[in-house]
This record gives C-alpha cells, structure tokens and sequence, in this order.
C-alpha cells in the first residue's frame, strides 16, 4: 500500500512539473513571437540578387582547372602530370 502511494505522489509530481514545463515553452514562444515582430524589415521583400556570370576571358581555361586525384595510371591523359 505505501508503494502505491509513493508512486502516486510521483506522478503528481511529474503532472505539475510538465504543466510547468508547457507553460514556460508557452511564454518562450510568446517572447520569440514578440522579438521576431520587432525584427521584421519595412519592406515585405528582399530585392533578389542575380548572381554574376562570368564572362568568357574570365573562366579557367582546361590547364588551370584542378587535376583529379588518384593514380597516375587512373587516367586516360598521362601528360597532365
């Protein structure tokens, strides 16, 4: 019969406890909502940045671009290296 109530008053403990944790998870998500408002830019959207392609004198030529590793032999092209 004690071991009952011991276990009883455990999960009792437990119940306030998660109550108490639901709250606090409740108040945290009612900070972060209120900080992320405050934070909110003017406009409603970002100008989209285009990213630059580059020109034809500018790309890498084969030679310059970085060999493969591995062997040698791996290679149908042997005078790259």
């Amino acid at each position: 019969m004690q071991l009952l109530q011991t276990i009883a008053r455990s999960l009792a403990k437990v119940e306030r406890e998660l109550e108490e944790l639901k709250a606090s998870q409740e108040e945290m998500k009612n900070e972060i909502a209120k900080v992320s408002e405050q934070n909110l830019p003017k406009t409603a959207t970002a100008p989209a940045q285009s990213t630059p392609s580059l020109r034809k004198s500018e790309r890498m030529a084969p030679h310059e671009r970085a060999r493969p590793k591995g062997r040698r032999d791996d290679w149908y092209y042997s005078d790259w290296w």
